[in-house]
Parts: C-alpha cells; sequence; structure tokens
C-alpha cells in the first residue's frame, strides 16, 4: 500500500583483505597495546546475504516503523586471531571455513510534537563459524569474530525552522554496542574479548541560509571504557587484559556551500 512496504533483496558480496590485513611485517597499533602481523596468504570472502523487511509510514507526519529479518552466509571470513610469539602475544588474521549471522532489527520514528521526534533502533544478532578440521583454534565452537550479540540506538532530535530562512538542528545520540570476541585465541590461547560500550554524542548545527552554516558536536560524553577481557582455559577463569579511555571530545565548523 501507499503506507506500507514489504522489500525482498538478494545479493552477494565480496569482502578483500585490507593492506592492514595482508602486510607481512608486524606494526604497533596506535590505540591499545596489541602488536599486529598481517597474513599475505589471506583469500577474499564472499557473502550471500537475504533480507527481508517491513515498514510501515505514517500518512501526516514523519513516524515509521520498521522489522527486518537478515540470513547471511559467509565464506571464507576473515577474522582477527591471537597467538604467543617469543613469549608476548601477537595478533593476526585468518580465513575461516564458513560462518552464517541471522537476525532480526527493529526501528521506529516518532515526532512528539512538531519539530520534536524520538527514534531508535535495536538489532539482536545469532552467529556461528565453522573451522578448518585439525586447525589450532583454541574454541571449535564460538560465534563470529567482530559480531555483537545486540546493538541499539537512540536519539531524540529539535529541527525547527525559522521565518527568515534559517534553521537549527539538534540531536542527542546514544548508542550500545554488546560484547564481541575482539580477537579469536589459537594454540591455546582463549579469545579476547571486548565487553559492551555505551557512548552519548550531542550535534547542533545552525543553517543561517542555504549556503552558511555552522556546527558543533560533542563526542562520547560519557568518556566510555574500552575493556577486553580473556578466557584462560587452563585457569578456568577470566581475566581484565586490557582498558583504555577514547575520550570525550569537542569539535566546531564553519561551512559554506556555493
Amino acid at each position: 500500500t501507499r503506507r506500507s512496504m514489504f522489500r525482498l533483496s538478494l545479493s552477494r558480496t565480496v569482502t578483500r583483505p585490507s593492506f592492514v590485513e595482508m602486510a607481512p611485517f608486524l606494526y604497533q597499533e596506535s590505540f591499545g597495546g596489541a602488536q599486529i602481523r598481517g597474513n599475505e596468504d589471506l583469500q577474499n570472502g564472499y557473502n550471500y546475504n537475504v533480507d527481508l523487511k517491513y515498514e510501515f509510514f505514517a500518512e501526516k507526519n514523519t513516524d515509521m516503523f520498521s522489522v527486518t529479518a537478515y540470513f547471511k552466509y559467509l565464506e571464507n571470513p576473515i577474522e582477527r586471531t591471537q597467538r604467543l610469539s617469543g613469549g608476548a602475544t601477537e595478533h593476526s588474521f585468518q580465513n575461516a571455513d564458513n560462518g552464517l549471522a541471522a537476525g532480526v532489527e527493529v526501528e521506529f520514528r516518532k515526532e512528539i510534537v512538531k519539530d520534536l521526534a524520538v527514534s531508535a533502533n535495536a538489532s539482536y544478532m545469532y552467529t556461528n563459524v565453522i573451522l578448518p578440521e585439525g586447525g589450532s583454534y583454541t574454541n571449535q565452537q564460538r560465534s563470529l569474530q567482530g559480531a555483537s550479540p545486540y546493538l541499539a540506538n537512540a536519539d531524540i532530535s529539535y529541527t525547527p525552522s525559522f521565518k527568515d530562512g534559517s534553521s537549527l538542528s539538534l540531536a542527542l545520540l546514544y548508542n550500545l554496542q554488546g560484547p564481541r570476541i575482539h580477537a579469536v585465541g589459537i594454540m591455546g590461547l582463549g579469545d579476547v574479548k571486548q565487553m559492551p560500550l555505551h557512548t552519548l554524542d550531542f550535534a547542533a548545527t545552525y543553517n543561517f541560509n542555504r549556503h552558511f552554516s555552522v556546527k558543533m558536536a560533542f563526542n562520547n560524553m560519557l568518556n566510555s571504557t574500552v575493556r577486553f577481557r580473556q578466557d584462560i582455559p587452563n585457569a578456568g577463569r577470566t581475566v581484565e587484559v586490557e582498558r583504555w579511555r577514547v575520550g570525550a571530545g569537542f569539535e566546531a565548523g564553519i561551512s559554506y556551500s556555493f
């Protein structure tokens, strides 16, 4: 109908190794304490995707609601791994045999009063990876590296327009990222997992006219801590191996469009 619709999409995409993932030398990340060595033998990953989406739109305002179900089959997915090298841990990259991801996402937008709206989306995802037989992976059954089982975003925005042709946009944005495997453990090392992360940002833009505008943003207002924990299989426990604060940030800018 005019107010609701179903969308079905089928696609095949390619994930190519980046330069960092293939570079066969050791380097230090600009954040955290991990040293990384690329793997020049990495192969391209191929992704087969199926998405089914239902959308409903309000007739008199910008309200909307949608539900999406998706399934992905991953061939040769590239994963970040961790191993011991010379008494220290070293990160690298390997291809798993294949994996899958399936989940559902819900999204809505609601106008509270004129120019003031709230919106949010949340997703749940199940992932599983199939590993090479006789390989060196510590855990033979696990989720896909880098995939969080749940994600959530919410924002409230105020976007008035004025009679002189100017306009204002204020937005407060919240993000929740669930726990995920940061580096896969091999050769007896446990998986390194990044703990849940909460962030809160604020953005403001004032458009004087069609050409001139000023912008301001406060990033990571919670000054959240990024934490990593690792399983110790022989001891049967989990320990924190690394943490850091990204830091809160402020930025401002002026732009002119011709």
